[in-house]
C-alpha cells in the first residue's frame, strides 16, 4: 500500500515521539510505501522550530518526507496559524495513495485533501484531532475568530469526506464537537502511540545512568521533564522535596526553562539533590525516564506519560479526564500541592511500592498505546473497501482503538 501522512499543523522531524513519528515509522517497517508530507519547519534537538534545507528525502527509518513550503507570504507567526502550504494536491497527484492520514485538520489545504478525495473516491482517508481547551481556545481570538468561524467553517465544509475520524481523548472529542459543532454517532479514541523499552534494557539503562551520575543504591531517582511553563508545575515539586531534608533521591530536570522564570532557576539552584540536564532529544529523554523510579508529570498533559508506562516507569499525575481511563495500578495521582507532598512521603516511607507498579505501567502501555494495533486497523479500512466496496468500520458510540 501508498499511505500518506499530512502534517501542518505541527513541525514534523526525526527521532521524537509523537504520533505523526511512530505511525509513520511502523507503516515503513510493515512494508509500505509511506510518506509524510509536511512544512519546511522543524524542531530541532533543542525543540526550537527552524527551516529545514532537505526538503525531500528519505528518512533512517524509511519514511520519505516531503517538505513543502508556506503558500502566502505572510510573517512566520501567521503562517504557523493557517498551515497552508503550496504543492500538496500535486504531490497528491503525484504519489496518488491508497490511505491519506491527516494528523489535525486546521489548514486551508483541507480544501486540496477534500477535492482530492472527491474524485478518487476508493482512497480511504482519515483523520485526527489533538486540539483540546488545554492546548487551544485560551482567548477570545483563538476561540470565537481563529477557531469558531474560521478553521469550523473549513472542517466543516470537508468532514464529509473522512471515512475514520479519531481523538487522542474524549477532552479532544468534546472539544471538536463543541468548537466546530460537529456531531457524531460513530466515535473512535487512538490515545497517542508509544515505544516501548521492555525490562531487560529498561534495567541496563538504570545502571549506566546511575554510574553516570553517581547515584547511590539508596537514592531515589526522579525525572521531570518538558518546556517548563508555570503549567508543569515544576515549582511545586520542587518546593515539595526541598521540604523532605532528610531523604535521600535524585531529581532530573530535562526541558528548557522560559526566560521569564527565574524562580524556577533559583529553586534548582536551591538544592544540590535537584539536577538540570537541559534539553534532550526524545530518544535520550525516553533513556532517562526508563531509568527513573519515578516519572513526575503533575501539570498539563504530556505524551510522555505514554511512553514513560511503554518504558516500565509509574507516573506521578494529575488526574486529568483523558488519562482516568488508563488508570491501573501504576499511577500516583496529584491533585494539588498537598496531595503532592503527602504522596513523597508515602513514597519514601514505602520506595519497595514503586518496584511493583512496574508491571502494571508495562500492562496499561501495550493495552493503550501499541501502534501495532491501530497500523492494522488503517490496512484493515483498505482490504474492508475493496471486498465490499465499504469503508465504514465504525461501531456506534466511543470505542478505544488500542485496546
Amino acid at each position: 500500500m501508498i499511505i500518506v501522512h499530512i502534517c501542518l499543523c505541527d513541525p514534523y522531524a526525526e527521532n521524537w515521539s509523537y504520533h505523526r513519528n511512530i505511525l509513520s515509522e511502523q507503516n515503513a517497517k510493515d512494508g509500505h510505501d509511506t510518506y509524510i508530507i509536511t512544512t519546511e519547519y522543524a524542531m530541532d534537538e533543542n525543540g526550537k522550530h527552524g527551516r529545514k534545507e532537505r526538503q525531500d528525502y528519505i528518512n533512517k527509518y524509511g519514511v520519505h518526507v516531503i517538505r513543502l513550503k508556506y503558500k502566502y507570504c505572510l510573517p512566520k507567526v501567521v503562517n504557523g496559524k493557517i498551515n497552508t502550504v503550496r504543492g500538496l494536491k500535486e504531490q497528491l497527484y503525484k504519489i496518488h495513495p491508497d490511505i491519506i492520514m491527516l494528523h489535525n485538520q486546521q489548514t486551508l489545504n483541507w480544501f486540496d485533501i477534500g477535492k482530492f478525495k472527491r474524485k478518487n473516491p476508493n482512497v480511504i482517508l482519515l483523520a485526527d484531532s489533538h486540539a483540546s481547551f488545554a492546548n487551544s481556545c485560551r482567548n477570545f481570538f483563538s476561540r470565537w475568530i481563529i477557531q469558531g468561524t474560521f478553521f469550523r467553517w473549513i472542517i466543516r465544509s470537508n468532514f464529509k469526506f473522512i471515512d475514520g475520524m479519531y481523538y487522542i481523548g474524549e477532552g479532544e472529542l468534546e472539544f471538536f464537537r463543541i468548537v466546530y459543532g460537529i456531531k457524531q454517532s460513530e466515535n473512535s479514541i487512538l490515545p497517542l502511540p508509544a515505544r516501548f523499552l521492555e525490562k531487560e534494557e529498561k534495567e541496563r539503562n538504570a545502571f549506566a545512568i546511575r554510574s553516570e551520575l553517581d547515584i547511590k543504591d539508596d537514592e531515589l531517582l526522579f525525572v521531570h521533564s518538558g518546556k517548563l511553563t508555570v503549567e508543569k508545575k515544576t515549582v511545586e515539586i520542587l518546593q515539595c522535596l526541598k521540604e523532605l531534608k532528610d531523604k535521600k533521591f535524585k531529581l532530573l530536570i530535562i526541558g528548557s526553562i522560559p526566560k521569564d522564570r527565574e524562580d524556577l532557576k533559583k529553586e534548582i539552584d536551591s538544592d544540590k539533590r535537584f539536577i538540570y540536564m537541559g534539553w534532550k532529544t526524545s530518544d535520550e529523554l525516553m533513556r532517562y525516564v526508563s531509568a527513573a523510579d519515578l516519572y513526575l508529570q503533575p501539570g498539563s498533559v504530556s505524551v510522555t506519560m505514554n511512553n514513560s508506562l511503554a518504558v516500565g516507569t509509574p507516573v506521578m499525575v494529575y488526574p486529568h479526564k483523558t488519562y482516568k481511563r488508563f488508570f491501573g495500578g501504576w499511577e500516583i495521582p496529584v491533585s494539588d500541592k498537598a496531595d503532592m507532598m503527602m504522596q513523597f512521603s508515602k513514597v519514601f516511607e514505602n520506595p519497595a511500592e514503586l518496584k511493583s507498579k512496574i508491571p502494571c505501567a508495562y500492562a496499561t502501555a501495550h493495552k493503550y498505546f501499541d501502534c501495532k494495533v491501530f497500523a492494522k486497523e488503517m490496512y484493515d479500512y483498505v482490504i474492508k473497501s475493496e471486498a465490499e466496496n465499504s469503508n465504514k468500520l465504525f461501531e456506534k458510540g466511543i470505542r478505544y482503538v488500542s485496546q
